[in-house]
């Protein structure tokens, strides 16, 4: 066979492959994007490189009838909400609240993570179990993004990316369910009085 045989084959190979994962990644946003509710237990590490330190957070992420819920139950309560244009971030240690009438900020855009799996996104690598796709440019002040998928069943395991500071970010979605009701209710998620509340 000759070498331009071999390269042709392998192009054809190669174009394949990527349809093939086109196709899949269509499958899995259809999965996130047409879901009526979704919920899911959320870890997020934040490690911040110019202090050399990490932090934890834990809690839950619910979405319903268009509207998002980050919960952080630890190291400190506070939930970040995603509604129509309107981003409002509530931290009870500071007993502050930021309300946001913009989506420039990358919070909305994990918030939104099913829309995370666009055209933008290729196929990189299997590692393990794990399919690992790379973005081909950054997505709304994120860089670097790479979205882990559990390849048994086909579900966002792991979100990496740097945020604007250059921290790297990475979150975990554990026990996801899907078109199920969710375990709190989302319009409980508003402002207590008394906080001080900052509009940007």
């Amino acid at each position: 066979m000759s070498k331009l045989n071999i390269i042709i084959i392998f192009i054809l190979f190669i174009s394949v492959l990527n349809a093939d994962y086109t196709n899949l990644l269509s499958q899995i946003a259809d999965k996130y994007e047409n879901a009526a509710t979704f919920e899911a237990n959320i870890t997020q590490i934040n490690h911040f490189h110019q202090i050399d330190h990490s932090l934890k957070s834990e809690g839950n992420i619910y979405i319903n009838n268009g509207i998002n819920v980050i919960e952080f139950i630890t190291p400190s309560f506070q939930f970040i909400k995603l509604e129509r244009n309107t981003l409002t971030i509530y931290m009870s240690e500071f007993n502050t609240a930021i309300i946001k009438n913009s989506l420039d900020n990358n919070i909305s855009a994990i918030l939104q993570f099913p829309k995370l799996l666009t055209n933008d996104l290729v196929f990189d690598q299997k590692d393990n179990e794990f399919l690992i796709f790379d973005y081909t440019k950054n997505f709304d002040g994120i860089n670097d993004i790479k979205l882990y998928i559990d390849e048994a069943n086909l579900l966002i395991n792991t979100i990496y990316y740097y945020d604007e500071m250059n921290n790297l970010i990475n979150i975990n979605l554990n026990n996801q369910k899907f078109n199920q009701t969710l375990s709190k209710d989302i319009n409980d998620f508003v402002i207590p009085e008394g906080v001080v509340i900052e509009r940007l």
